[in-house]
């Protein structure tokens, strides 16, 4: 790959741990998965980055752990950028 195929995520959004659940279909060779990314948002912002080659996003949700205040999505966007990366913007 390229070095100006790369695509850099914002730093305002840091994760910090990921937690992954994935539950195997093996009739049909692919598989679902349920995945909790604790992140440090150092900035205010009104959309989240992330990296999501091959993964079609079904639903997301976001909770402020400071207020235990869940924050709304209002959309998600997948790009195919590249033939190794695509990205999902989060616009809350």
């Amino acid at each position: 790959m390229d070095k100006s195929e790369r695509v850099l995520l914002p730093t305002n959004v840091s994760p910090l741990h990921y937690d992954l659940e994935l539950t195997p279909d093996l009739d049909k060779l692919s598989f679902s998965a349920v995945e909790k990314i604790k992140v440090l948002v150092s900035t205010s912002t009104t959309e989240i980055k992330l990296h999501s080659k091959e993964i079609q996003i079904v639903s997301a949700s976001f909770l402020d752990s400071a207020t235990s205040t869940n924050i709304e999505v209002e959309e998600v966007i997948q790009y195919k950028r590249f033939e190794c990366y695509d990205t999902a913007d989060f616009i809350l």
